[in-house]
């Protein structure tokens, strides 16, 4: 793989074709981030934290995730 087609994060790197799994804390402002994060193919949010348990059920399965905590 041609070093221009990394993207390097911190001590690593992924390489063009993995996807980048990100989690989010605080769904209030945190699902405006979430959703452009769903929509672009290299990343997926992988996780969501909130105290308020209606609103993380709700984000869960508007991102598809089955377990919210």
């Amino acid at each position: 793989m041609a070093e221009k087609e990394k993207f390097y994060i911190k001590k690593g790197f992924i390489a063009m074709n993995d996807k980048l799994r990100v989690g989010l804390v605080g769904i209030g402002r945190g699902t405006a981030y979430g959703h452009l994060f769903s929509v672009n193919p290299l990343t997926e949010v992988a996780a969501l934290c909130d105290f308020d348990e209606n609103k993380l059920a709700r984000s869960g399965k508007d991102f598809g995730l089955a377990d919210s905590h």
